[in-house]
């Protein structure tokens, strides 16, 4: 069928350009960002991934998946805090 032949077609030229806006981004983010915001944002993909797949192919995520969100908004939050100040002798 010629409409599925196009749609799929429509669909890989939207994915690698959708890959090569994100490429471009992540480039400029990582140049021009500190290490720690950069970590940051690389460490909220798999929550992204997630919630994401529950609002577009309405998977329902398990005690797993909300366990790891968890731990990742955790690891943000922990990376956040202010360190205590130290002790001089």
């Amino acid at each position: 069928n010629i409409f599925l032949a196009w749609q799929d077609n429509l669909a890989c030229c939207v994915i690698f350009i959708n890959y090569g806006y994100a490429q471009v981004i992540w480039f400029t983010m990582v140049k021009n960002l500190p290490p720690t915001t950069s970590a940051m944002s690389i460490m909220m993909v798999p929550v992204t991934g997630v919630l994401s797949a529950t609002f577009l192919i309405h998977e329902i995520p398990h005690w797993q998946d909300w366990a790891s969100i968890l731990f990742v908004c955790l690891a943000i939050a922990s990376s956040l805090l202010l360190p205590g100040n130290p002790k001089r002798t």
